[in-house]
């Protein structure tokens, strides 16, 4: 057992693979098993193996050194011989104890995943799954009947609601015919457009914040549906009483388009020194919180006779 650098040198060419190991007597073998069965990592080695044979090819120690210094070693000897050049050896990668693989090697490396992803009997077979394709099924019909939430569906199936969201989004356990059944965030359509218009018309006393929860969006989206500033009708006629924002269409003082006026601003004022919380106003005005707040602490629509 022979702990040390060594090289693979083919006399027809004078070219050399260095490498290193513990044991230099048994990589050796393993090189020729790997070799002999067309397996070997190297595919430049495999290549000229093939093309020149066996009897081409010597095995040679190049030095013996303790088991710390092989890398330094093997270092050493590759950039003596330039094994790493094309035209004077078959190293791969230039530096020592660094495996680099060749283009071939990844193709093939890159076709092996992705047929063993595309395969559903691998998502059944793996030692750690512990979903069945039935009870992926199950899951997603569950979640189109509306008997479940992603968190309680988690539960239920003892999963995570990360993994929950990843099947419903056929982001895992694909199936070909199966779309997301995930709605994306904030998104909506011009249906439901009209459907909350319709609903704030027909009963005002519902906030922003109400309706969102009920579609799944935030209170800031229901705001700009109900404003017109999103989802454009023309024939739809926005909130324009004293205490709401007033249309989009209308430009204030100064600012293009956002809709407020001085008259709204002192009433927001008003309203905050008169004990209501930023919170309510926020649902009262149509507006953001971080708005209300620059409002209120007098950062924008600056007046120098107000006082908070």
């Amino acid at each position: 057992m022979t702990c040390g650098i060594y090289q693979i040198r083919n006399t027809d060419n004078g070219k050399v693979y260095v490498g290193h190991s513990r044991d230099i007597e048994h990589r050796w073998k393993e090189h020729i098993r790997s070799l002999k069965g067309n397996k070997h990592g190297n595919q430049h080695l495999q290549s000229a193996w093939n093309k020149d044979g066996e009897n081409k090819f010597l095995f040679e120690k190049l030095e013996e050194c303790f088991e710390y210094e092989l890398k330094e070693k093997e270092q050493h000897w590759m950039d003596y011989s330039h094994c790493y050049s094309r035209k004077k050896g078959y190293n791969i990668c230039p530096k020592a104890d660094q495996t680099i693989f060749a283009v071939e090697t990844k193709k093939k490396m890159s076709k092996t995943a992705k047929d063993r992803y595309k395969n559903p009997k691998n998502h059944e077979n793996r030692y750690n799954a512990k979903l069945t394709w039935g009870i992926v099924r199950q899951i997603r019909e569950n979640y189109k009947n509306n008997r479940g939430e992603q968190s309680l569906l988690a539960k239920k199936y003892g999963a995570s609601q990360d993994l929950i969201w990843k099947i419903l989004a056929n982001c895992i356990w694909r199936e070909k015919n199966s779309k997301s059944l995930i709605i994306p965030k904030n998104k909506t359509t011009k249906e439901q457009a009209e459907e909350i218009r319709k609903k704030y018309q027909e009963n005002k006393q519902l906030t922003s914040g109400q309706i969102a929860k009920e579609y799944g969006i935030t209170s800031s989206k229901v705001s700009s549906i109900l404003l017109n500033r999103q989802w454009v009708d023309e024939n739809y006629i926005p909130p324009t009483d004293g205490k709401k924002r007033v249309s989009i269409l209308r430009k204030k003082e100064g600012t293009y388009s956002t809709g407020l006026t001085w008259s709204i601003i002192n009433n927001i004022r008003k309203d905050y020194q008169g004990g209501i919380p930023p919170r309510e106003l926020v649902e009262k005005y149509f507006l953001s919180r971080s708005n209300i707040k620059s409002i209120v602490m007098n950062k924008t629509w600056k007046d120098s006779n107000y006082r908070q």
